[in-house]
């Protein structure tokens, strides 16, 4: 597109500290490259968390399956300890750590019921601490934006961390 005249504006969602400055190097190096052929180009970092932002509210802890376009406690189950189990555990709940570890030992619910660790993460408080970062995440990420640009993808952009924590599936 630039090959015929328009300007492309360069948006990277990055989700350092969760990840390293790589990709964000990276990116600052194809968009140098790209910006041989435009005259003014712009670039910018967008730091938002992975795709794991949206599970954070709409959390394997309180949706159901359908909502997440998978099975509830999949992760764990595969072995990925999610933000509110690592809440859960840090509050102090050490039945949550004994319970994810057995899961995580046998990969499946086996000798622990969900139900169980579902509770847990409930009652520590988890849930809402994931919340608030979560809107804290979008909040820079829209503030990162605002009132940089003024075109309609700005503001796509802008409607996108919303979008994605208000969603429902």
């Amino acid at each position: 597109m630039i090959k015929r005249g328009c300007t492309a504006i360069f948006v990277h969602f990055h989700s350092f500290p969760y990840t390293n400055k790589e990709s964000q190097e990276k990116t600052k190096q194809i968009a140098a490259r790209l910006a041989d052929y435009q005259f003014k180009s712009k670039l910018y970092l967008v730091p938002f968390t992975r795709e794991e932002t949206s599970e954070y509210v709409r959390s394997v802890f309180t949706a159901s399956a359908e909502q997440l376009g998978k099975p509830v406690l999949s992760d764990l189950k595969e072995g990925k300890v999610t933000l509110p189990l690592i809440y859960a555990i840090q509050n102090g709940h050490r039945e949550a750590r004994e319970l994810v570890q057995r899961v995580l030992a046998e990969k499946e619910f086996q000798s622990v019921r969900p139900e169980a660790i579902v509770a847990l993460v409930r009652d520590s408080g988890a849930l809402e601490r994931v919340r608030l970062l979560a809107l804290d995440y979008a909040d820079r990420a829209k503030t990162s934006i605002d009132g940089r640009v003024d075109s309609e993808f700005a503001r796509a952009l802008l409607t996108l961390p919303d979008f994605i924590l208000e969603r429902e599936n």
